[in-house]
């Protein structure tokens, strides 16, 4: 499914822009996707999860919780699994980001542009035109930058090309629908009877036991088998005895410095002015204080607390603000919406965190580094060893590491006597596409790199009759009843045919009718198996079938089939019809993730984590 879907996006349906819901969200918490520097909590394939945007995650998580049941704690919260369906929720968006990434997907600028000024939430509610202050209000409220906003937006714009692909599925057909609904409501009257059969229920000889497991032979085989050298280089390994000294930590400190140094921000009081009010500030005087152009264009004054220049979203406003003095009123400015007007009210310098506040990020942010350099110098070495003729155990043992020995274990990595096998999957899997002997390349493994070498490959070989023995029984009592179930269908046909009844015919078989009436509701009716081959019969036919529980055979008609209380169907019918289009849509949707999670790897810092999901809230 996961192929032939990309196969439609890789054509024509890439540049199809589903419309978006980016309010579901209600832009309360959602993660600014600024990253400010540390190593990631998650990685989901090409995609980075910093624990910044875990934690907002979290916040938004519990502050919707909480705005149903003010009474629950961060604490009560995160007990009650919170933490964890944040990880998940970050999970999927990573998922569907990145297969957007290799789908080639985009998201122009005049495309954002568009969708910001038709939200509803940042429009004027008496003009209906877009509004600036307001969304200036929102990112200020949800602690969000212009970029930032921007980038949230792009990526969820494309998060939802996929989403809508999957989930816009439309409503059932009306056959299909009205055949949905039918089946709920359908009566069916049967008659059954259990007919002796000695066939299906004695028990078989030796020789017919011995003849059926030769005759399935192929049925009866043990697994093929295979004993490996595995060699794991793991992350732990590349880690093990890395020394940090403050000279390198400083440098990484003094390399961040374009990041980190302190940044200008400017607190304002401005009055946004919609196009369609400028004209009433003709007689406003030039010198005229924010209040009173405000007053004129029936807007209001809103304050912005410490704005960086990329905050704004006209570069022109944000130049003519940065470029004031205090208590200085700056505009007219055209803002591509209308006109600003502001004042800045104080200049403010964020200072830089300092050498201190950082060190537990440049420790692990280095220590990750360094082991990434090693891991991969230690594969390399491993590698090179092997092209100068040494086996994996040889190659190992030259860098300082250990191979193991194991198996025989079969393809799902279970030993002979059932036991897991300590082999991570990735390199089973890959073990059997190789030959005796063969060695594989470097395989990535969850949490470093492996290598594997098939040792010894036992082929499949059949299994002693007396290990089989009761599936050889179970067969041939299961072929046995097979066969008289169909002789006692033949015989029935047979009379049937000549003129007898249901009831005459089976009478004459040794079996006593029994009438019952089946319902979706009352299934339990009749026995399971009467029941469940009774929903499928045409009115007349014959059937059947083997009981689990019962020594004989039961053969069955349907007699007739109701539908009471069908013409209220049509009323339910487009409920339906939307309901099971939406039930497929999102089966659909699950598939899909399920497959991109199969083959994406994600991989998790439990340092960052939990540092995201300990921090206080405040």
């Amino acid at each position: 499914m996961l192929k032939s879907f990309r196969g439609v996006m890789a054509g024509g349906g890439r540049y199809v822009l589903a419309v978006v819901i980016i309010l579901a969200f209600g832009l309360v918490g959602v993660p600014a996707l600024e990253n400010f520097g540390g190593s990631s909590a998650i990685q989901v394939g090409s995609q980075s999860v910093s624990s910044r945007d875990l934690e907002l995650e979290l916040r938004s998580q519990i502050a919707r919780v909480q705005q149903e049941n003010p009474n629950v704690t961060r604490e009560q919260a995160l007990a009650g699994g919170i933490g964890q369906n944040a990880i998940q929720t970050l999970v999927v968006r990573a998922l569907i980001e990145d297969e957007a990434e290799r789908l080639g997907l985009t998201a122009p600028p005049s495309v954002l542009q568009d969708y910001i000024r038709q939200l509803d939430a940042l429009k004027d509610p008496e003009t209906g035109e877009f509004d600036e202050r307001r969304l200036g209000l929102v990112l200020q409220s949800q602690g969000l930058s212009v970029q930032g906003f921007r980038d949230l937006l792009q990526a969820e714009l494309l998060r939802q090309q996929i989403v809508e692909a999957l989930t816009g599925t439309p409503p059932s057909s009306e056959d299909l629908t009205r055949y949905l609904l039918l089946r709920q409501i359908e009566e069916r009257d049967v008659a059954y009877a259990l007919i002796p059969a000695e066939a299906a229920s004695r028990e078989p000889t030796e020789e017919e036991i011995e003849a059926a497991y030769q005759e399935n032979i192929d049925r009866y085989q043990s697994p093929e088998y295979r004993t490996l050298t595995v060699l794991e280089i793991t992350e732990e390994d590349a880690n093990e005895g890395i020394e940090l000294s403050e000279d390198e930590l400083q440098q990484l400190y003094n390399a961040r410095q374009g990041q980190l140094s302190a940044a200008e921000t400017r607190t304002v009081r401005q009055v946004v002015v919609p196009r369609a009010r400028v004209d009433r500030l003709e007689g406003v005087a030039e010198d005229a204080s924010l209040e009173e152009i405000a007053e004129a264009a029936g807007v209001e004054v809103s304050r912005l607390a410490d704005q960086t220049r990329g905050d704004f979203i006209n570069s022109d406003v944000a130049e003519a603000i940065f470029s004031a003095e205090t208590d200085t009123r700056i505009g007219p400015v055209e803002n591509g919406f209308g006109v600003t007007y502001a004042e800045v009210t104080a200049i403010n310098t964020r200072e830089a965190p300092s050498f201190e506040d950082l060190r537990e990020e440049l420790e692990a942010d280095l220590r990750s580094e360094i082991a990434e350099e090693r891991l991969i110098e230690l594969v390399e070495a491993v590698e090179s060893a092997r092209d100068e003729g040494a086996a994996l155990a040889e190659a190992a043992e030259a860098v300082g590491l250990e191979a193991r020995t194991v198996g025989p274990l079969d393809r799902q990595l279970f030993t002979q006597f059932g036991a897991i096998a300590d082999v991570p999957s990735a390199l089973g899997q890959t073990a059997f596409t190789l030959e005796e002997g063969e060695e594989s390349s470097s395989v990535r493994l969850e949490n470093g790199y492996g290598f594997v070498t098939v040792e010894a490959v036992t082929p499949p070989a059949p299994l002693p009759l007396t290990e089989v023995r009761d599936q050889v029984v179970s067969g041939v009592k299961a072929d046995a009843a097979s066969g008289a179930a169909a002789e006692i269908k033949a015989q029935l046909q047979a009379a049937l045919g000549s003129g007898e009844d249901f009831a005459a015919a089976v009478t004459g078989l040794g079996g006593e009718v029994t009438t019952a009436t089946l319902t979706p509701a009352a299934a339990d009716a009749a026995p399971r198996e009467v029941a469940q081959s009774g929903f499928s019969l045409n009115i007349g036919e014959v059937e059947t079938v083997t009981p689990q529980s019962a020594d004989g055979i039961y053969a069955l008609t349907v007699s007739s089939v109701r539908f009471p209380g069908s013409q209220a169907i049509q009323q339910a019918a487009p409920v339906v019809a939307q309901q099971f289009g939406q039930q497929v849509g999102g089966e659909l949707n699950e598939a899909f993730l399920q497959a991109l999670e199969e083959q994406t790897q994600i991989k998790q810092n439990p340092r960052q984590i939990s540092r995201a999901l300990g921090q206080d809230e405040g």
